[in-house]
């Protein structure tokens, strides 16, 4: 008896390799059911099928259902769509609005020949011009045409005409200037006001960065207006402010817009307007801080307000532009 205790207890307390090896594997949850793939189960049941067939002759010759040829279903998608003739697109962009023109040639290849087109853009500009409309003399019926793009043109005199278009101008110009940022600085001057000292307006002109040119095949080159407006996607940023500060001197180099911030000036009353530029080398070449009286607007290119702001920055300038600009 003695013996027999021994050994409960050593079988209880020793644990050897043995015991693990000669051990049964625990199956722990549930096993997995293998999903067989469609193309599988399709080739079973055709082999199943052709198989009876063989075996008892007088069974009719039944339709079977054919393996998919993944070339073939390529095939038949591409020749699922309707390819519609230019002159249907071109029905359908008489009736296109101003803000839609950018979905419309996007659908395909034709529509965005149809943009591309000369025809389309002066027939854009005839829908929504009026007698009585305040355009300037290079946006008249009889000067569009000679313009260096038509496109830029027209879409110019829609900011004059075509209501929403007139009523989004103070929205734009209001909007945060941080879009400026990353941005090549084309020119900059400063303008005082008639009769007020201390009151001064600087005007910085930005430009994207140069980009290479890419050569497209056009639909048409004798119908079509690739050729684009000199100032076209330009921004110009206006500053008023009661503090002068020298405009700067960059002699000839490429300088961008690194940073544009609105930290609160040392009166904590206002908002300052601190300016960043860098070189092509990413390194900080000057750094511009307006403090008291800060005004800032952004213009686009195709604002009225550009070219009246361009003219400040033109020597030969008269005064009398210069009171136009201010009493606006």
């Amino acid at each position: 008896k003695v013996k027999n205790k021994n050994r409960k207890y050593q079988a209880a307390s020793d644990f050897t390799i043995n015991d693990c090896a000669n051990s049964l594997v625990a199956v722990s949850g549930k096993k997995k059911q293998s999903v067989e793939c469609n193309s599988t189960r399709k080739l079973v049941e055709l082999v199943q099928k052709t198989d009876e067939q063989q075996e008892d002759p007088e069974v009719e010759n039944e339709n079977i259902p054919e393996m998919e040829n993944p070339e073939k279903s390529t095939e038949i998608v591409e020749e699922v769509f309707m390819d519609y003739c230019v002159d249907v697109w071109w029905l359908i962009s008489e009736h296109i609005m101003p803000e839609d023109i950018l979905r419309f040639a996007l659908i395909c290849r034709k529509t965005a020949c149809v943009v591309s087109m000369a025809k389309f853009w002066s027939h854009l500009y005839r829908r929504f011009y009026c007698l009585g409309a305040d355009l300037p003399s290079k946006l008249q019926p009889r000067q569009i045409g000679k313009q260096g793009s038509l496109r830029s043109a027209v879409i110019r005199s829609l900011f004059y005409t075509y209501p929403p278009y007139k009523m989004s101008l103070n929205q734009r110009a209001n909007r945060d200037p941080v879009c400026l940022v990353g941005k090549r600085l084309e020119s900059s001057w400063f303008v005082q006001k008639p009769g007020e000292k201390r009151k001064w307006t600087f005007i910085y002109t930005f430009r994207p960065r140069a980009e290479k040119k890419v050569h497209r095949e056009t639909f048409d080159d004798s119908r079509n207006s690739n050729k684009r407006f000199p100032v076209e996607n330009s921004h110009i940023l206006l500053i008023s402010t009661r503090q002068f500060r020298p405009l700067p001197q960059f002699h000839g180099h490429e300088v961008f817009l690194k940073s544009l911030t609105r930290p609160l000036a040392p009166g904590l009353s206002e908002l300052a307007l601190r300016l960043i530029f860098e070189d092509y080398k990413r390194s900080i070449v000057q750094t511009i801080t307006y403090d008291s009286g800060v005004f800032v607007q952004v213009i686009d290119w195709f604002s009225p307000l550009f070219e009246t702001v361009q003219k400040l920055c033109d020597f030969s300038a008269s005064d009398s532009t210069d009171d136009a600009f201010f009493n606006e």
